[in-house]
């Protein structure tokens, strides 16, 4: 499968899970993907088995607390330079 990037905009993909850090409490995401104006975090659950639904919702809820352990980190890790991560 191809992407084209029609709009010519730069953006950036930053690996982080077991690669930029590792062993944090609840997970982390596995990379954020950004631009100038965006940052947004990605967890890829290529793993998952789910053939039922509730099989599906907890597949999901493990990957939202993903995603919140890793917004949590990196907004106390950039606060804490004195940069609003918000």
């Amino acid at each position: 499968m191809t992407v084209k990037n029609t709009s010519q905009k730069k953006f950036y993909l930053l690996a982080i899970d077991n690669r930029f850090m590792s062993n944090c409490p609840g997970g982390i995401a596995d990379c954020a993907l950004f631009d100038e104006l965006q940052f947004n975090f990605v967890e890829f659950k290529t793993n998952a088995l789910g053939n039922s639904i509730p099989q599906i919702e907890c597949t999901y809820k493990d990957a939202l607390g993903q995603l919140d352990a890793t917004y949590t980190l990196f907004r106390n890790k950039i606060n804490a330079g004195g940069v609003d991560f918000d």
